[in-house]
């Protein structure tokens, strides 16, 4: 584990609190409003193209900004769709529904993301969507250790994926790896020295180191540990 997200004194508890949030979607503060001024600007752009300028096409053209893909309609469309689709996926993957796919051998990681949309709203919202990192240890603490491993890094790989307001999603369009949250990983792993983080300003951003093959390897043994279990 990087040393950089390690903090010195600290409980289990709270240095997995800290290593979850640091993969949140947000900028470094030092930098303010550097993501407001660029989103500022596209609105105009999108105006002057023909194209639509909601809250969705915003986020959108400047997912794509960052990465230099032509903001156009079907450019724009592809980066909506995706984002909606890690927006539903996110938002609705209450930690116990996470549990329930990995003893069930399923690896969140190797779905398409159709189908893990479609396992969610399977459980039709029922754990509602609004839980903090701190709500997701409450909620797996007392499950089995391998398996508590595996949820706490889901949610890290997920908030690897939608790091800098959504933009790796764009470098993961580029390479075309947006299958499942796994080639997402893979995709948003390698972004940090293909993404433009600066477009019309010079924002720096925070960026946590991506540790994709640790990920990948707990799910992975989780998810074998699930389905020994139903064979036996």
């Amino acid at each position: 584990m990087d040393k950089s997200i390690r903090p010195s004194k600290s409980t289990p508890r709270n240095r997995v609190l800290t290593q979850l949030e640091t993969y949140a979607t947000v900028p470094n503060p030092k930098y303010g409003d550097s993501f407001r001024k660029v989103k500022g600007q596209i609105p105009g752009l999108l105006t002057s193209l023909g194209l639509q300028a909601s809250p969705a096409d915003i986020r959108a053209a400047s997912i794509l900004s960052r990465n230099g893909i032509d903001i156009n309609a079907d450019n724009l469309s592809s980066a909506k769709e995706l984002d909606g689709k890690l927006a539903a996926i996110s938002g609705g993957l209450h930690p116990q529904i996470a549990v329930s796919l990995i003893t069930e051998g399923q690896n969140p990681l190797e779905m398409p993301l159709d189908d893990l949309r479609q396992y969610i709203d399977g459980y039709g919202g029922t754990f509602g969507t609004a839980y903090s990192s701190s709500d997701v240890l409450d909620s797996i603490k007392n499950i089995e250790p391998i398996i508590r491993s595996a949820i706490i890094s889901l949610y890290k790989a997920i908030r690897i994926i939608l790091r800098y307001e959504g933009a790796t999603l764009g470098y993961a369009l580029k390479r075309g790896s947006t299958k499942t949250l796994g080639a997402l990983l893979s995709a948003a792993s390698a972004a940090d020295g293909n993404l433009n983080l600066s477009v019309d300003d010079n924002t720096t951003i925070y960026k946590p180191a991506a540790h994709e093959k640790s990920i990948q390897a707990e799910l992975a043994r989780a998810c074998a540990y699930g389905r020994a279990l139903l064979t036996t």
